[in-house]
């Protein structure tokens, strides 16, 4: 049995995001955007509390918590032309810093990439610092990139810049899915979820209920379930209502993606709930087949309400 569990990260207009080591050598699409001298306050070095883009506002909170006093005409940003980026990352005594910006036009968006340099000390240490450049079109984002370098790696005695590691790319093919009943023969709670592809996970499975096992390969039998063509899927989801749902849709992919970890069935069940939720929760069985799981893909099953 696999019990594969999708994870969403849902990106914002602002993202903070730790990678591990990337690509040396700059990406296709990335375009270098010059960094400006941000204005000299004093404190300035105690601030940023929090990773960022900062207006005069969140300048003067931040100030305030780090116990500095700003001057009374402000920070000297002009806002309307520059945007202000604070940055803190954590690492070792020793670490070091590099950072640089980009435009990238593909994806509308500014990405300020922080290398963060193992420095090789035990003790614990943390860098703070500030951006500016100039201020993005209308309708693009910045985002942050942190990337955790084990080592500088040199070419004619200049570090080489890490790279955020790029997107993969993921090509999607419909999937053939077919809604079955097992009449209850193999157990499913909560969010249980089954994945059968041979015929010999399948005896275990049934070997592990003997009381239902003869009943339940009849009910197979009948079926028409080839193992040789066909994966067995079973999902178990909760809705908030007692009854099942009035209308059940399977809407299936197959991704290939050029990260082979990324390769995947991705299921998505959609459901019309009754109109009044359920006091208890009582868990829905549903189960398909779908081709062949390959070699090495997962499974990534969703169940959803119809909006």
């Amino acid at each position: 049995m696999l019990n594969l569990i999708a994870r969403a990260v849902f990106l914002t207009c602002l993202i903070f995001t730790a990678t591990a080591v990337s690509t040396p050598g700059q990406l296709h699409g990335y375009d270098e955007v010059t960094m400006l001298t941000p204005p000299l306050i004093p404190c300035f070095e105690r601030i940023p509390t929090s990773p960022g883009v900062y207006d005069e506002e969140r300048l003067r909170a931040d100030a305030a918590k780090s116990n500095c006093r700003m001057p009374e005409n402000g920070s000297g940003v002009d806002h309307t032309r520059h945007v202000l980026v604070g940055y803190s990352v954590a690492g070792d005594c020793h670490m070091k810093v590099a950072v640089r910006v980009f435009r990238i036009n593909a994806e509308r968006r500014y990405r300020v990439v922080i290398n963060n340099i193992y420095g090789g000390c035990r003790a614990g240490g943390r860098r703070k610092g500030w951006v500016m450049f100039e201020k993005p079109p209308d309708g693009y984002d910045i985002d942050i990139t942190e990337i955790n370098v084990d080592r500088f790696d040199s070419e004619d005695g200049e570090p080489l810049f890490v790279f955020p590691k790029p997107p993969p790319v993921v090509y999607t093919m419909p999937l053939a899915t077919r809604l079955i009943d097992l009449k209850d023969c193999l157990p499913m709670t909560g969010e249980t979820r089954w994945v059968i592809s041979t015929a010999e996970a399948l005896g275990e499975a049934l070997a592990r209920h003997p009381s239902t096992a003869e009943r339940c390969r009849q009910v197979l039998s009948e079926l028409d379930i080839d193992l040789q063509l066909e994966t067995l899927v079973g999902f178990a989801f909760q809705s908030g209502h007692c009854r099942p749902p009035l209308d059940i849709t399977v809407e299936a992919v197959r991704e290939d993606s050029s990260d082979l970890a990324g390769n995947r069935y991705l299921i998505n069940l959609k459901y019309e709930p009754y109109a009044a939720a359920c006091a208890g929760w009582t868990t829905h069985r549903v189960w398909m087949t779908v081709p062949q799981l390959p070699y090495g893909y997962g499974v990534t099953l969703r169940a959803d309400p119809t909006e």
